[in-house]
C-alpha cells in the first residue's frame, strides 16, 4: 500500500523522487543541485526514493561544504554540522 501511495504522490506532483541522486556511504542522497537550482522545492513538497521504496525524513545543508543531503532518517535535523532545511511533516 505504501508503494502505491508513494507512486501516486510522485505522479500527482506532491512528492519528488530522488532515485537519480548520488548516494553516499551514510545512505544520504546528494540533493545540492535540486536545492541550489533555479526552482528549489517549495515548502509543501515531500521527498522519496521510489527505487528503494523509502520516504525522505530530513534534509540538511552541510555548514562547511554547503552540500545539501537528504536522509531516510531524522539524523540531518539533529546534526550539528548541518543546517536543517526540511523535515517530513506527518
Amino acid at each position: 500500500m505504501a508503494r502505491i501511495v508513494m507512486h501516486l504522490a510522485v505522479s500527482e506532483g506532491r512528492a519528488i523522487d530522488l532515485s537519480n541522486c548520488e548516494k553516499n556511504e551514510k545512505g544520504w542522497y546528494n540533493v545540492t543541485e535540486l536545492f541550489n537550482g533555479p526552482n528549489p522545492p517549495g515548502d509543501g513538497a515531500n521527498f522519496c526514493h521510489l527505487t528503494d521504496d523509502e520516504w525522505i525524513w530530513s534534509i540538511g545543508r552541510h555548514e562547511d561544504t554547503r552540500e545539501v543531503w537528504a536522509s531516510t532518517q531524522m539524523d540531518l535535523s539533529e546534526s550539528p554540522a548541518h543546517q536543517c532545511l526540511w523535515i517530513k511533516q506527518l
